[in-house]
């Protein structure tokens, strides 16, 4: 068993939580370019599967899993849990005979997990919401420095993408809500230049969006 550890956020579970829940992912729909990642981190580590894990209060929810047949499973049977309580990589070459590990049912089922490797996934706020793990049926002595390199640059492209997804959700909200607005919207860069210009605006000034994008104010 190999644990490296990564600089901590003192926070309480609730804050992870409240961190976890304001991010607006969990249950949402697949993704490709979540799901590309974790092909992706599989072929990196050489191991049959891989998920993008985020544990809540119960359970822990794969956004993206590559040959892992079932969408989540209970939080005491996750790995992941302990790489996000410490907030370290956590490196298993054989989960049969690691105590904390060898009776789990996704040990001890048919095919079991025996080789495990999970990366957390901290937001800015220094939150660890879950880990992009990998894992196989088959025992091997760890990872490579390289694999491991790779596969943590994997998980912080992951986070990024969570924080990004919902900066973009978020714009697409306040983008509905200014096109069903009856005021007229319009946003100007520091040049004077429109950049943005709203139904009701085109409306009030008689100008398509168009039109008005690209002019002085």
């Amino acid at each position: 068993m190999i644990e490296l550890h990564v600089p901590q956020n003192n926070t309480t579970e609730a804050e992870r939580l409240s961190a976890l829940a304001n991010l607006g992912i969990m249950d949402s729909p697949a993704e490709t370019n979540f799901d590309e990642l974790t092909r992706l981190a599989a072929a990196t580590a050489g191991t049959r599967s891989a998920a993008i894990s985020l544990v809540d209060n119960r359970r822990q929810w794969f956004k993206a899993r590559h040959n892992i047949p079932v969408p989540e499973t209970p939080r005491d049977q996750s790995f992941c849990a302990h790489a996000l309580e410490k907030q370290q990589m956590l490196v298993v070459p054989d989960a049969s005979l690691d105590p904390r590990f060898m009776d789990n049912p996704l040990v001890t089922g048919p095919d079991g997990i025996r080789f495990y490797a999970g990366f957390p996934l901290v937001l800015a706020s220094g939150h660890c919401i879950g880990a992009l793990c990998v894992f196989d049926p088959a025992t091997r002595t760890g990872l490579t420095q390289s694999e491991i390199d790779l596969l943590a640059d994997l998980a912080k492209i992951a986070t990024t993408l969570i924080e990004t997804r919902r900066y973009r959700h978020m714009g697409e909200i306040a983008s509905r809500v200014i096109d069903t607005t009856s005021d007229a919207v319009m946003c100007v860069n520091n040049a004077g230049e429109i950049t943005f210009w709203s139904r009701a605006a085109e409306k009030m000034f008689g100008q398509t969006a168009a039109e008005a994008i690209g002019q002085q104010i």
